[in-house]
């Protein structure tokens, strides 16, 4: 046999190797979702921990999310917004569109000169407050709402008893 050989042959027996260590791996999976399904079907108390999200009216989303994006920024002027916390301007901008922000509209307000002090990722600094604060809880992708709203412009403070506990 010549060279091209040699090599087409040991290229396709790494490739079967391969192959092979990927159906086992695969298999091992499969074997482990299959013993989860088993136990969540035979645990009668798993059906109150799974629960299905919550219906999405997909027209309401929709003109929230169209009413954020096509804010005035020149509303929220620098001085409104000197000294308050990330999150604090996102409250400020939840308390004008009825407790909700989107991650679009809270990065163009962060982007104004003056407001963060490096506006260098601002996309991911927006995305990573609003998705990690317990003070918002997503609705839809690049959407969220303050949990704690109330209209009348003031988001209730909790106790202190309450944050003790």
């Amino acid at each position: 046999m010549d060279d091209q050989k040699q090599i087409a042959i040991s290229v396709l027996r790494k490739t079967l190797a391969a192959n092979s260590a990927t159906i086992e791996r695969l298999e091992e999976e499969n074997e482990h979702l299959e013993s989860v399904i088993q136990q969540l079907e035979a645990d009668s108390s798993a059906e109150a921990r799974v629960t299905p999200p919550p219906a999405i009216d997909r027209r309401a989303m929709n003109e929230i999310f169209f009413q954020l994006e096509g804010m005035d920024e020149g509303r929220y002027a620098v001085g409104r917004l000197k000294g308050l916390t990330r999150i604090e301007i996102a409250k400020v901008i939840a308390q004008d569109f009825n407790g909700f922000v989107s991650t679009g509209a809270f990065k163009r307000v962060l982007a104004k000169p003056g407001v963060l002090t490096s506006a260098k990722q601002v996309g991911s600094v927006a995305s990573r407050v609003l998705m990690h604060s317990d003070e918002f809880e997503r609705v839809w992708e690049g959407l969220y709402k303050l949990k704690n709203y109330s209209p009348n412009g003031k988001v209730p403070v909790q106790e202190k008893s309450q944050l003790a506990n």
